[in-house]
């Protein structure tokens, strides 16, 4: 990556919540948050997983997310992401970019 392009921003926009998910054996509880990610091509929201709303963010922290450590291999030789994100504050983004 050039040292000029820029990481996505991730700013989280709510509490830790729940849903239920279906699966092929039942369904199972899933804990996330609403998030907006945003790099220079475009803005957009998501749902974040998370392990439990114990352990979620606060409302209004931002971070960089690093998509590239999340690059996972996929079924049949594609490239996928990972289901959780690497954030890194962006204090320490800033600091590290000087």
């Amino acid at each position: 990556m050039s040292s000029n392009a820029k990481l996505p921003t991730v700013k989280i926009l709510s509490e830790g919540k729940s849903r239920d998910q279906a699966t092929k054996n039942g369904t199972r509880k899933v804990f996330f948050q609403q998030v907006e990610v945003e790099c220079e091509q475009f803005r957009t929201r998501v749902d974040m997983d998370i392990d439990s709303p114990d352990v979620a963010y606060k409302v209004g922290e931002r971070f960089e997310w690093d998509a590239i450590a999340d690059l996972i291999p996929g079924q049949y030789s594609s490239v996928d992401l990972a289901r959780r994100m690497t954030l890194r504050p962006l204090v320490a983004a800033s600091a590290r970019g000087s």
